[in-house]
């Protein structure tokens, strides 16, 4: 089965739109949510709506929870506060309920979905020590785990000697034997330099796991933010994907 696995829309329509018409060109047959629909960016309720209709499996993030307060503002930046703030009070009854219900993990045969770590999913932490890597690879079970939360795509490997590496390339290769933890970067506010909106497509027949990138109006989301009045500093960093 081909999967499409996205991740950490935060609220970015123009986005979330472009991701969903280039999988319809995937061949495609199931699309899951690894979380972070909302926050950082001016959609949220549409946000919600459309992961709603086109996802499967859906798992929460930080900011989901943090816009229905099920997580302490505290741990946010300042400028990430006052997003999940102007998100609390633009939500839908009916979306903030949503948010709310979702677990923070899905198990499907040989693939968990989490939206931070498998360790201890509901503290958030970030995976970008070596050290934790082991942690984490033991904690879930099957040969697949994905992930988002850190907005990098990549894909952490370990072999048959339980030997860990990483792989940035744009097709990782499934091999037997080898177990896979996999960041499918973020759909509405990418990180690792490139402005492109990202996410993966799985075929443990093929076998492959992709990496995509799509181009999407990045003006026109940075238009209706500052419109919203969203801190500058959100706006700004979209241009470069930082």
């Amino acid at each position: 089965m081909r999967t499409a696995v996205i991740s950490d829309i935060h609220s970015n329509l123009e986005a979330m739109g472009r991701v969903l018409e280039d999988i319809r060109h995937q061949r495609v047959e199931e699309t899951v949510c690894l979380g972070d629909l909302v926050g950082y960016g001016p959609n949220p309720n549409e946000c919600v709506e459309m992961v709603r209709k086109a996802c499967s499996h859906v798992v929460a993030g930080n900011h989901d929870h943090a816009a229905v307060g099920l997580t302490a503002l505290e741990t946010f930046n300042p400028q990430a506060r006052l997003a999940v703030e102007w998100t609390r009070s633009h939500l839908l009854p009916e979306h903030r309920d949503y948010l709310k219900h979702l677990h923070f993990t899905r198990h499907r045969k040989e693939i968990t979905l989490v939206h931070a770590t498998p360790h201890e999913p509901k503290q958030w932490h970030y995976l970008f020590d070596w050290r934790d890597l082991l942690v984490n690879f033991r904690a879930f079970h099957g040969r697949y785990c994905f992930i988002g939360h850190t907005h990098l795509p990549l894909a952490f490997i370990q072999g048959p000697d339980d030997r860990l590496y990483f792989n940035r390339n744009a097709v990782v290769p499934i091999e037997e034997g080898h177990r896979y933890l996999v960041n499918v970067g973020s759909v509405g506010q990418p990180r690792d330099g490139n402005p492109a909106a990202s996410y993966a497509i799985f075929d443990a027949s093929g076998p492959a796991i992709e990496f995509r990138r799509v181009p999407y109006p990045v003006r026109l989301t940075q238009e209706k933010m500052k419109k919203a009045g969203l801190p500058e500093y959100l706006i700004q960093r979209l241009s470069v994907g930082r």
